[in-house]
């Protein structure tokens, strides 16, 4: 083939961008939307426009015989999700969840933000692609046309994989959500990646630092977690809210799961911690502390899980939650933990 390009669309709703790869695996661009946009985190845009799709084709990719679209999210997974569509499945989730909570908001459950997450993943997924298929079709009529989907969780494990230090490991995702669920741990080796376990449910830390920072009185929608993260040092633990915090999920040999049933109470009673209208974020500062520490203490949790069912001491850690922890851009032993830890996170 003379000219062959491969070109990547990250296709979740929230950070989309395009990279382009030339058929000698020399990378040609690669960009997020909201550079080009100037919309911070392009939160429902279309990567790839017919008008920037015409640019990026005429400089990166002159007269091509053959053009291979790639996307993340597994064609099952959006077949899937079209069938809800269709069905009307998602609004009646969302009714039944309204009754289940009664005088909770019904934003801050967990289960409330994976079934809008489905649907607007559904959403930007069954778009991406159009612009530069289109285009090509303008441009370079004669041009191949092909396209590939990845599981999401296996895109975050090559980049974290293939850009480690390591020529074998035990690589975790642990991320807001997946095809299935919110985390899988993999086997790295002889360079393959193989998949050793797949989460299963709603039961997800995203989700988790989702509602704890709607508590906090900030909007995850703008990427506003960080400033979760940056109130908690001003905090102190909280043993209430600790109590409330950790009794949502469970982590037993089926995995890390919700405590379903508890959830209404548990969830009505944590509402009583969250900033209120015109207070100052500095009252929910024992909140966004105590939070904290759950959520590393189940990172903690779920990569000595990793560990255990892994086949080597290096653990490669990745997927949207690895933004949030101690282990974030470092290298470093910690013990318990007898493993190296090398992170390369993607932002949420």
């Amino acid at each position: 083939m003379k000219n062959r390009y491969f070109i990547g669309i990250a296709s979740t709703f929230h950070e989309p961008a395009v990279a382009i790869v030339n058929q000698d695996g020399e990378v040609l661009f690669a960009q997020a939307t909201e550079r080009h946009t100037q919309y911070k985190r392009a939160m429902n845009c279309n990567p790839d426009t017919s008008s920037w799709a015409k640019y990026l084709l005429q400089t990166y990719c002159p007269d091509p015989d053959e053009v291979i679209i790639a996307t993340t999210w597994n064609r099952q997974f959006l077949q899937r999700m079209n069938w809800k569509s269709i069905l009307g499945i998602f609004g009646i989730e969302h009714f039944l969840l309204k009754k289940f909570l009664r005088t909770v908001p019904s934003n801050i459950s967990p289960i409330y933000q994976s079934t809008w997450v489905q649907k607007g993943l559904l959403s930007s997924n069954n778009h991406a692609g159009t612009g530069f298929v289109k285009t090509l079709n303008e441009l370079y009529p004669k041009a191949k046309i092909k396209f590939r989907r990845y599981d999401h969780h296996l895109t975050h494990a090559a980049l974290a994989c293939y850009g480690s230090p390591y020529e074998e490991g035990t690589c975790a995702i642990i991320d807001g959500s997946g095809e299935k669920g919110s985390y899988t741990y993999y086997s790295y080796e002889n360079n393959t990646i193989s998949r050793l376990k797949e989460q299963r449910g709603v039961a997800s830390l995203g989700y988790f630092y989702i509602m704890l920072t709607l508590l906090c009185g900030f909007d995850p929608d703008k990427g506003e977690q960080w400033k979760v993260m940056g109130l908690a040092p001003y905090g102190k633990r909280n043993d209430r809210a600790y109590f409330l915090l950790k009794s949502l999920y469970n982590l037993d040999s089926k995995g890390f799961r919700m405590n379903v049933m508890k959830w209404p109470a548990l969830l009505k009673e944590l509402f009583t911690f969250s900033r209120k209208e015109n207070e100052s974020p500095l009252s929910v500062a024992d909140l966004a502390y105590t939070g904290q520490i759950v959520f590393s203490e189940w990172i903690d949790l779920l990569l000595k899980d990793a560990h255990k069912r892994g086949n080597s001491d290096n653990l490669i850690y990745s997927g949207g939650c690895a933004l949030n922890s101690a282990y974030n851009g470092l290298i470093i032993e910690r013990t318990p933990l007898p493993i190296v830890i090398c992170s390369f996170s993607a932002r949420r």
